[in-house]
């Protein structure tokens, strides 16, 4: 169910991406939005999708389950504590927008567009509150086992800067800077329906929201203790993204865009299946533990790591194979040109080698989560952001070198690669790479770590992803056009690698379709 509500929000998305590259392409106006909005869509990651919900759905399961009215009061302190709080820094930021821009563009600074930057993010930080509450809500949701209308939420955020794209910016002028506040309005209402929806789902299971600021409610110190190192692993992780706008912003026009553009694409497997099956993993793990059951969590975390693998190899596979001539399908057109399709290639072709990566990471880190440790992922997260920073600077600075030195490398690696910006990528993925490693020797605390990574599945679904690659590689040398070749690889690719995973024993495809054939009758 998050699965499939994650699928129709990241359509909508690719259709909300598509509308922006249309009409803004990846210029000075697009990178002005991106920056702007990625100052509150941080903290929202930080605060909202991240440390809030995940501290919400351990304490109030051992709450629910001894005292049902004491998890209800829980729900109504942090709701309050929430507007409170994150109102107040909602506030801070409104009035001090032109240092956060500093911060996170400095290469912005002495330019033209500099003010309209600062005014944009000005105006979307309230979207941080809006998100914020709804986390809460989000979180005890999830706790309950009701995962449908919090996946499908973010569907009227998408929806929002949609209308507001078509409906709005024709009618605020004919020039871009003009326009681009349409995008800003979008995401103000997406984010207020996102709640509505969520909130009228937690009115339905008779649970409601209301002000109750008793900071010594039992369970609230729990979940402020659970937030705080939540929060600041968030913060490392989401500090990698700024290091590399930050990097961006120093490099040459459309630098920013290229990584927004190709990080959608990277985000549609990963949301569909990594932040899914993690999204799932926490609550049925959290009870597992309450129960002192660690066999079960055990067998949580080894079937979890199967199902991701499964799905997530064909889709690194897929996307390296048909990332190109899919930008090219969903971005080209208006504003967008054929140099944006192939640096945006270039950016998502280095971004894969960490996309199974990331997937292991978001479930490591919600096992974590369910023994309420945070120590680990704060740590991890630290070690991945050293990493990446060093990595950062140094591929960047080097990049051109490197293959100006080793003619092997020319060779082996397509020449697009020599754009700068998709370094910044390369180092992200090595970075993930070292911090799934950690996390997989810390869990051996609870856990045993030699059982935990399920090799021999890995390999299996490596190999199968492998020989369906090589029955996409005639298709990409036909003659076709792009969406007819788009279309042909995913049918024929899919295809062949479930009939390969069915007549290799594979488990998982027949698995998929029960449980699929199951919700549908029993709704």
């Amino acid at each position: 169910m998050v699965s499939l509500g994650t699928l129709a929000s990241r359509v909508l998305g690719l259709i909300r991406d598509i509308s922006i590259a249309y009409f803004f392409g990846a210029a000075w106006v697009s990178d002005v939005f991106f920056a702007a909005y990625r100052i509150p869509s941080l903290f929202r990651k930080l605060l909202a999708e991240g440390a809030l919900s995940s501290a919400v759905v351990p304490v109030y399961t051992s709450l629910e389950d001894s005292d049902p009215e004491k998890a209800a009061r829980l729900v109504r302190a942090a709701f309050t504590w929430v507007l409170i709080l994150v109102g107040g820094f909602v506030l801070f930021g409104m009035i001090f927008s032109r240092y956060f821009v500093m911060v996170a563009a400095p290469g912005f600074i002495g330019q033209w567009y500099f003010p309209l930057t600062v005014s944009l993010t000005r105006v979307m930080f309230p979207f941080l509150l809006l998100m914020s509450l709804a986390s809460v809500v989000m979180g005890v949701l999830h706790a309950h086992k009701k995962f449908a209308v919090p996946a499908f939420a973010p569907c009227f955020f998408n929806l929002s800067l949609i209308a507001s794209i078509f409906l709005l910016a024709p009618r605020l002028g004919l020039e871009p800077e003009q326009q681009i506040w349409a995008l800003a309005v979008g995401v103000l209402v997406g984010g207020l329906l996102q709640f509505l929806v969520q909130w009228l789902r937690l009115r339905g299971l008779g649970i409601q929201l209301g002000w109750l600021p008793d900071w010594r409610l039992e369970g609230l110190t729990r979940l402020l203790k659970l937030m705080g190192p939540m929060a600041f692993g968030l913060a490392i992780m989401q500090l990698i993204v700024l290091v590399d706008t930050i990097v961006a912003s120093y490099l040459v026009e459309g630098s920013i865009s290229h990584l927004y553009y190709s990080n959608r694409l990277f985000q549609f497997p990963f949301a569909l299946i990594g932040v899914a099956v993690g999204t799932v993993v926490l609550p049925t793990s959290s009870q597992q533990v309450v129960k002192e059951n660690g066999e079960e969590v055990l067998a949580t975390t080894r079937n979890s790591l199967g199902m991701m693998s499964f799905l997530m190899m064909p889709s690194a596979f897929g996307l390296w194979l048909l990332g190109h001539p899919l930008i090219g399908l969903l971005f080209r057109r208006g504003e967008f040109s054929a140099a944006d399709q192939r640096v945006t290639f270039a950016v998502l072709f280095t971004a894969l080698f960490g996309l199974f990566a990331y997937g292991c990471n978001r479930i490591f880190i919600s096992i974590c989560y369910s023994y309420e440790d945070t120590k680990g992922p704060v740590l991890a997260a630290l070690l991945a952001l050293l990493v990446n920073g060093s990595l950062n600077v140094g591929f960047v600075l080097l990049w051109p070198h490197i293959f100006e030195r080793f003619a092997l490398l020319q060779r082996l690696l397509p020449r697009f690669l020599e754009y700068r910006v998709s370094a910044l990528t390369l180092a992200g993925s090595a970075a993930v790479w070292l911090q799934v490693f950690f996390l997989r020797t810390w869990l051996g605390r609870y856990l045993p770590a030699e059982l935990t990574f399920p090799w021999r599945q890995f390999g299996k679904h490596l190999f199968l992803a492998l020989l369906m690659s090589v029955a996409l590689f005639p298709i990409l040398y036909l003659p076709l056009d792009e969406f007819t070749t788009v279309a042909t690889g995913v049918v024929v690719g899919a295809l062949v690698y479930f009939a390969l995973a069915h007549l290799l024993g594979e488990t998982y495809p027949a698995r998929i379709l029960t449980r699929l054939k199951n919700k549908l009758t029993t709704g």
